[in-house]
């Protein structure tokens, strides 16, 4: 149920605002008026029950439940890495390093990373404190490869509202992000590109496209790609 407020114009002497509730500014009911015929905010009418003309039918989705379990926990920390400007890719990269690097903070801790500044995790981090600051050294060639990385725990994370959403969604990218060519939501296997290549550094790949949605049925995981080679005509017939 949602309620609003209306706001009239400027008043001059003489004029009544019709959207301004009776009475003084301060909120006191207007001389003569009862409590019961005192102004009340704009209610919306509620929805009315389904509807039943028509015949019901059955339709094959890309739509799968999404059930999370009651004992399940997230919880959402915040990690700053000194340069803000890395690559997605390289800010995975000095995550995985931080997590086998720092044993005493997420050895039996299942971490899923979105690649920016939120980390999940399925329990607390023992932290020493408040917002950890640690070095992370990454074992590879480059010309700096000492980071800063800062650690903060943000709060537990409600799975029945948007930000639980949004949780939910980066844990499903992440083991599809470990094995795919990521693009956003979109996930594209390397090895079976098409070939010939199109020109100009263009190429096809097969892949997929997936997210969360929130339904009136519930939580819904939505998948969209095609399992293998086929005209689209085709598949609209």
């Amino acid at each position: 149920m949602a309620s609003c407020s209306l706001a009239g114009s400027p008043r001059t002497k003489g004029e009544i605002n019709s959207s301004s509730p009776p009475g003084g500014d301060d909120g006191s009911a207007a001389e003569g008026c009862s409590s019961d015929d005192q102004w009340s905010p704009f209610v919306l009418a509620r929805r009315p029950t389904a509807g039943r003309l028509g015949t019901p039918i059955k339709i094959c989705a890309n739509l799968f439940t999404v059930t999370v379990a009651a004992e399940m926990n997230i919880y959402l920390y915040e990690v700053l890495v000194e340069d803000d400007r890395l690559p997605t890719s390289l800010n995975r990269e000095v995550m995985k390093a931080l997590i086998n690097t720092y044993e005493r903070y997420f050895g039996n801790i299942a971490t899923v990373y979105d690649g920016r500044k939120k980390l999940y995790t399925n329990a607390l981090v023992p932290l020493d404190c408040d917002q950890e600051t640690v070095q992370v050294i990454l074992a590879q060639e480059r010309l700096n490869d000492a980071f800063t990385v800062k650690i903060r725990f943000v709060c537990k994370v409600n799975t029945d509202c948007r930000s639980g959403l949004y949780a939910m969604h980066t844990v499903l990218k992440h083991n599809s992000s470990l094995s795919f060519v990521q693009v956003g939501s979109s996930f594209f296997e390397k090895s079976k590109r098409l070939s010939p290549a199109l020109g100009s550094g263009r190429e096809i790949w097969f892949g997929f496209h997936q997210s969360i949605r929130s339904t009136q049925l519930g939580t819904m995981l939505n998948i969209d790609g095609f399992l293998h080679l086929l005209l689209l005509f085709s598949f609209q017939n």
